[in-house]
């Protein structure tokens, strides 16, 4: 069955994370992603690997980079160019996140290689943008969490430092805008037949996703942070902890909503005390905090969990990686798949998570490619070398 991206082609220079988390999810959704390395690299030195196992596993590398394809080029070197030159007519997308001007020197701009391939869509994420004074600046997801404000709003009004998320949101989200802004200009060339470069940035891509948070602040000084811990600073928008010192989260929003609150807790005596059924008057109160922490104290949380979702109320476990790959939920819905791959053998992976009726995305069969595993492979099939050349240019270091 054919798949949403089934036939686009994308020459991948991206590096690091962002870059690579757009492109995987291309690759999840059909597209022959290619990406292109420079030879002789040792594996350690991937960026993209945060982690590696004694055994050689690279969590990194298999997160950002299963389904793909390795290329190995000197891009420094002349005829490194010219390959690239050769297989440009091929791609329907380029992808790139180095810092503003690179490609340019290498002779890999837009402009470049747009004259090679007309209706080529050019994806550049830079850090904070190609224009302005911080154009040239270093950025990486610490930095872009700094300067979007995101830092502060973690830390809360209390905090004596600031708090960071620890899950790379920067690159994570960012990549996830990339990808959904590479996707737009495949939909506009099939309606246009134009190709066009699409520009996002780190520090624009975080201002993205606290638009709710950034409007408010700047329309009415309405500025977010909490005490550190609590969601909103308030109980029934919070964390708890049950019989078994596990936590779960409630999230309640209806003013009204302290009464079905009761209900649930089994304390409907407290539905109308005068302080609590509104907002204001249960946030920090302590005595409301204690009273909570012996009742939530009484049940597990999946009894707590059941309880309020049987009543209507969101609510759901805080869990681990672990937890949450054994979850039924992830493994019926394909958020977690296991792949079996040549090398590692039977690995648990994050899948694609969009559903789609007549294009269904197919699991990934395979791991991350080895370094330049797919260079003699691309280069004669697409870039027209014969073998005899393609080892030339190994023998020269050009790939």
């Amino acid at each position: 069955m054919a798949m949403p991206l089934d036939g686009i082609r994308v020459l991948d220079f991206t590096q690091v994370i962002l870059g690579p988390v757009a492109t995987v999810m291309l690759a999840d959704l059909g597209a022959e992603v290619i990406k292109v390395e420079a030879p002789g690299r040792d594996k350690a030195a991937r960026p993209e690997s945060a982690r590696i196992a004694p055994d050689g596993y690279e969590s990194g590398n298999e997160a950002h980079n299963r389904g793909k394809q390795s290329i190995t080029i000197n891009l420094k070197h002349p005829e490194g160019r010219e390959v690239i030159y050769r297989l440009i007519p091929k791609m329907d997308v380029v992808t790139e996140n180095y810092s503003v001007g690179v490609m340019d020197r290498l002779g890999l701009s837009y402009d470049d290689l747009s004259r090679l391939n007309p209706g080529l869509i050019y994806g550049s994420c830079t850090s904070f943008g190609t224009e302005g004074p911080l154009r040239d600046w270093k950025g990486m997801d610490s930095i872009f969490q700094a300067m979007s404000g995101i830092m502060w709003l973690q830390a809360g009004k209390d905090a004596t430092r600031p708090e960071p998320v620890q899950m790379n949101v920067g690159d994570s989200v960012g990549g996830i805008i990339f990808s959904h802004a590479i996707l737009a200009a495949i939909i506009a060339r099939s309606r246009t037949g134009l190709g066009q470069k699409v520009e996002t940035s780190g520090l624009g891509n975080l201002v993205t996703l606290q638009r709710w948070r950034i409007t408010a602040a700047l329309r009415h000084g309405f500025h977010w942070p909490v005490p550190h811990g609590m969601i909103l600073d308030d109980p029934i928008r919070d964390f708890h902890q049950d019989s078994e010192g596990k936590w779960f989260v409630i999230s309640l929003m209806a003013q009204g909503s302290w009464a079905r609150f009761c209900e649930v807790i089994g304390r409907e005596d407290l539905k109308d005390h005068p302080e609590w059924q509104a907002r204001h008057g249960r946030r920090g109160n302590q005595e409301l905090v204690e009273l909570l922490a012996r009742v939530f104290a009484t049940r597990t949380r999946q009894q707590w969990v059941e309880a309020f979702q049987t009543h209507g109320v969101a609510a759901a476990p805080v869990y681990s990686y672990d937890d949450l790959a054994d979850e039924p939920q992830c493994q019926a819905n394909g958020y977690i798949v296991s792949v079996d791959d040549p090398r590692w053998g039977e690995m648990k992976l994050p899948g694609a998570t969009a559903k789609f009726s007549a294009t269904p995305p197919a699991p990934p069969t395979r791991g991350a490619p080895l370094l330049g595993e797919h260079t003699q492979d691309v280069l004669t099939g697409l870039a027209g070398y014969s073998p005899g050349e393609v080892a030339r240019l190994k023998e020269a270091g050009v790939i």
